[in-house]
């Protein structure tokens, strides 16, 4: 059955060709930039410079900053526990070794710091948040 839609007749001849237009909707996107690198070792001076500060705040009388001094000794400790666990768990599966090489212990008092606090590779021994925890 024929084409309906069919002009009878040779094939027309191609004509001259259209210039191509770029879109004015989806520009090209702009060249990627360099990844930032973290500066950690400015970062930690800057870190010990305020906590000097706080200190010396602390130290001169000021109760409300010993307190809350305090409480920021608790969260980098519990910062501390909760990097150890992840590094101890997929992907990295630190050793105790490595782990007291980095932070300048032996084995065992790594293993008696961090153990119970979800240093283990032992499902009921990490902390609730860790037990099914993947890389993001």
């Amino acid at each position: 059955m024929a084409d309906p839609t069919a002009r009878p007749g040779p094939p027309a001849a191609p004509g001259p060709e259209r210039p191509v237009r770029q879109s004015s909707v989806n520009r090209p996107l702009p060249p990627k930039r360099p990844k930032r690198e973290v500066e950690t070792p400015e970062w930690l001076g800057f870190m010990a410079r305020v906590l000097r500060a706080w200190s010396r705040r602390a130290g001169d009388g000021d109760g409300d900053a010993l307190a809350a001094l305090d409480r920021q000794r608790a969260e980098v400790d519990a910062a501390l526990l909760d990097a150890v666990a992840r590094l101890r768990h997929e992907p990295h599966n630190w050793s105790w070794n490595k782990v007291a090489d980095a932070l300048g212990i032996s084995r065992q008092a790594a293993q008696q710091r961090f153990g119970k606090a979800g240093g283990s590779r032992r499902v009921g021994g990490q902390p609730a948040h860790l037990r099914d925890w993947s890389p993001r």
